[in-house]
């Protein structure tokens, strides 16, 4: 039997629902049980107001659910296995304002998944793998920096960079377009940028300093 009072009668290895067990931690529990344990739907409204609402497997979240912090900072809703986001899934945080949409692997993201991060239309979308930016991908910045191509435990490998046309943020790349390996969020290995005016340089780079 859990740690705590059941509002109910109950025979072992018989599934029941509309349960409500009240635990001396102050947690709440009202659904669905097998063997003392919550099995199937259900909603748990722990002490410090975090909850969780949705399928339960031998007491652990699995399925479809709803998790939401006591503060209501954090929130998911989407799939679980073994109480950990498995599946597809939405994370949303308030501070700062954030929120991941796509693939789960066991509380890692996965597959392809979408971020965007703040007010604006800033953050990422591609392929994920072992919760880092790895495959082909899209990232922006709110101040207009993007880059479209392959990562790398979310390093830069290869692909374009088109420069926000700010020379004081980025001199004489402003406004210009580089295509080729990169690095850190700039220009590694070979490649070639068009400046904004159309000239061209080809070559090597590090760090964004073109290499003689």
């Amino acid at each position: 039997m859990p740690d705590g009072t059941c509002i109910c009668r109950i025979s072992d290895g018989v599934p029941y629902d509309n349960v409500g067990i009240f635990y001396q931690n102050g947690d709440k529990y009202f659904g669905s049980i097998k063997n003392w344990k919550r099995h199937g739907k259900g909603y748990h409204i722990y002490k410090d107001k975090t909850s969780y609402f949705g399928d339960w497997v031998n007491d652990r979240p699995q399925g479809q659910g709803k998790f939401v912090t006591g503060d209501k900072n954090l929130e998911y809703s989407g799939g679980w296995h073994d109480g950990k986001y498995h599946g597809y899934g939405i994370l949303t945080m308030q501070a700062p304002l954030y929120q991941y949409s796509g693939g789960w692997n066991m509380d890692e993201k996965s597959g392809q998944g979408q971020v965007v991060r703040g007010k604006s239309a800033c953050g990422y979308v591609g392929n994920w793998e072992n919760n880092k930016r790895n495959g082909p991908g899209f990232e922006t910045d709110e101040w207009g920096f993007k880059y479209t191509g392959d990562f790398k435990d979310d390093e830069f490998v290869f692909g374009t960079i088109e420069f926000p046309d700010n020379p004081a943020d980025y001199g004489p790349y402003a406004g210009g377009t580089y295509t080729g390996e990169a690095r850190e969020y700039n220009m590694h290995g070979y490649g070639e940028i068009v400046y904004a005016d159309g000239s061209s340089r080809k070559g090597l780079w590090r760090s964004g300093i073109p290499v003689k």
